[in-house]
């Protein structure tokens, strides 16, 4: 028998199907199948070429795959093998390697997503920035200690500190 259940690895949901003839690292979301078709159960990764660290369990939300050549199966763990020869680019111009093929959809979607979190933190250091102006503004040099040189956000908090700084001068 060929088709196995898929669990993730987490939480031991059952979550598709997959065929151990068709399955290769590395692992893409168009091998994993519904686990019960006939119910019209769906497909537990929704589409078809989502790499494994970008799939994630519809039970616990967390990444099924726990490496990138084992599925964990009712039976056990399941190992994958490498792709076969026919599935890999030609050695590069140095001729050492050759590189598992990986869909132009896939290499588009990563790109996309390395662009959102570049820019994601972008406005992270922005908000830090304003942050860090609001900061300053309230470190206001008009309340500094005149004796010790300590700065305080408020007044208050000056003139509290001023009766007691120990750098006053005596008088």
């Amino acid at each position: 028998m060929t088709e196995r259940i898929v669990k993730c690895g987490i939480c031991h949901a059952e979550i598709g199907k997959f065929d151990t003839r068709d399955v290769k690292v590395p692992l893409i979301s168009g091998y994993f199948k519904s686990k019960d078709e006939k119910h019209d159960f769906p497909a537990p990764f929704p589409a078809n070429d989502i790499i494994w660290e970008d799939m994630f369990c519809p039970w616990c939300h967390k990444r099924p795959f726990l490496e990138r050549d084992e599925i964990v199966t009712d039976i056990g763990v399941f190992k994958v093998e490498a792709a076969a020869e026919t599935d890999q680019l030609p050695p590069d111009e140095i001729g050492e390697i050759n590189i598992p093929y990986i869909p132009e959809s896939v290499i588009e979607a990563h790109q996309i997503k390395a662009d959102m979190q570049e820019e994601i933190h972008q406005v992270s250091l922005t908000s830090l920035e304003k942050a860090s102006e609001e900061v300053q503004k309230h470190m206001n040099p008009a309340h500094q200690c005149e004796w010790c040189g300590k700065t305080y956000a408020h007044s208050s908090g000056l003139s509290r500190h001023k009766k007691n700084c120990r750098k006053r001068p005596s008088e």
